[in-house]
């Protein structure tokens, strides 16, 4: 049986991952997982992020519980011939907790990448999309302004570290500034 395509979406906030991510999973009749989960098992990392004032390091260990659970589920269909979409994941982590939140001042870049990698069973996925946008519009786009990685001065860090580790690890970076049905073409496009 053929594997499943892996393919992740990334970006600072208000760039348009989920609405590409609903988009693409639908085209290609993926499964679609969202990095902190919404609902379900570990939800409550999201609630606790959002609501607790948490140092990196705290943040970095209760997303690397949730992103194990979710990627043995994603393997396992992976190995069914199921492809999967994933909207955030371990490069939210290198920007978010070690860029911007100062996990650096515990651990060094290494240590985060193979301690991740672990818990993410050595699964890699097969495409890795940054969706680029400017913090100004990204902002605009936002509803809810309130939460701490939504501020202009956030964003743009954010972004430049998104850019940087895209360019290091090779990932496709997308104009996020199109139409989506563009964005979506340019996805496709890829795959």
């Amino acid at each position: 049986m053929k594997k499943g395509n892996f393919i992740l979406f990334e970006g600072i906030s208000g760039s348009g991952k989920s609405t590409q991510a609903k988009i693409i999973s639908q085209i290609l009749k993926a499964k679609y997982f969202k990095e902190p989960p919404r609902k379900g098992s570990f939800s409550f990392v999201r609630k606790i992020i959002l609501k607790e004032n948490l140092d990196s390091l705290n943040e970095f260990f209760l997303f690397l519980a949730q992103r194990r659970f979710i990627y043995l589920q994603i393997e396992k269909l992976l190995n069914k011939g199921i492809n999967i979409i994933l909207e955030r994941s371990f490069p939210s982590t290198y920007v978010y907790q070690y860029e911007i939140g100062g996990l650096k001042k515990f651990l060094k870049f290494k240590e985060v990448f193979n301690l991740d990698l672990k818990a993410r069973n050595f699964l890699e996925p097969d495409f890795v999309f940054v969706f680029d946008l400017s913090p100004t519009e990204a902002l605009k786009r936002l509803k809810f302004k309130g939460h701490k990685y939504e501020k202009l001065k956030i964003l743009k860090l954010a972004r430049k570290y998104y850019l940087f580790y895209a360019k290091k690890f090779d990932w496709l970076i997308i104009r996020a500034d199109q139409p989506k049905e563009i964005i979506s073409q340019e996805v496709l496009r890829f795959l």
